[in-house]
């Protein structure tokens, strides 16, 4: 404790934690409504100029600040993602949409990259490759310059390159197929699912069926 400049006992409170230990991330995943407290929150940009704040419990009820909340107490400087939807926060004039930091961008890619390759385990440097992607995707299709995370709507495009470049990480380590880079593309594309179905007609001459109940007793 005294090596992170904790007092022995360590402080009670998130604020005085901060302070000492100076972290850069905060990550909620407590389901506790209210643990970063304002006076936490302004804690983090006393040492970091974009502190980094990411109140992932859901649902909305269950989130550990809000994205209101996180700008306010940081005077606009931390960037926010959640992990339930929330609107958009307009702070100094400027429009944050908050996206939702959670797996629904990485892991359709890395599962589709994973039976692509056909690799035989699933390593750091997989996850690492998909997390590179994402952030590689992010600035070009993000819905505003203040959103971490891309538009829903291209959830599909960003699966693709997530599972190319997680192939590509399984090869070479040797644990995926040996296919080049087109080869591996033409396979996502073979893989990739569409939901698309074939539209019924019901028939005018069908009658819903009626159900019938069947009354017991003596």
């Amino acid at each position: 404790m005294a090596a992170l400049g904790l007092s022995t006992p360590p402080p009670a409170t998130l604020e005085q934690i901060i302070l000492a230990v100076r972290p850069t991330v905060l990550i909620g995943t407590t389901g506790q409504p209210g643990d970063f407290t304002p006076a936490a929150i302004r804690a983090m940009p006393k040492h970091c100029p974009r502190p980094i704040i990411f109140a992932l419990s859901n649902p909305t009820s269950k989130a550990e600040c809000t994205p209101t909340e996180a700008l306010q107490n940081s005077d606009g400087r931390a960037l926010v993602a959640t992990g339930s939807p929330f609107d958009p926060v307009v702070f100094n004039g400027q429009k944050h949409v908050i996206g939702q930091c959670n797996n629904a961008f990485v892991f359709p890619g890395i599962g589709l990259g994973v039976l692509i390759s056909e690799a035989s385990r699933v390593i750091d440097s997989m996850f690492l490759a998909a997390a590179q992607a994402l952030a590689d995707f992010t600035p070009k299709h993000a819905p505003s310059e203040t959103s971490l995370y891309p538009s829903l709507q291209y959830l599909r495009d960003a699966s693709r390159l997530i599972a190319f470049r997680v192939a590509q990480a399984a090869r070479s380590e040797g644990f995926g197929q040996g296919l080049d880079d087109d080869a591996l593309q033409a396979a996502i594309d073979r893989f990739f699912w569409w939901p698309d179905y074939a539209a019924t007609v019901p028939s005018p001459t069908s009658r819903p069926r009626r159900s019938t109940a069947m009354k017991s007793g003596g």
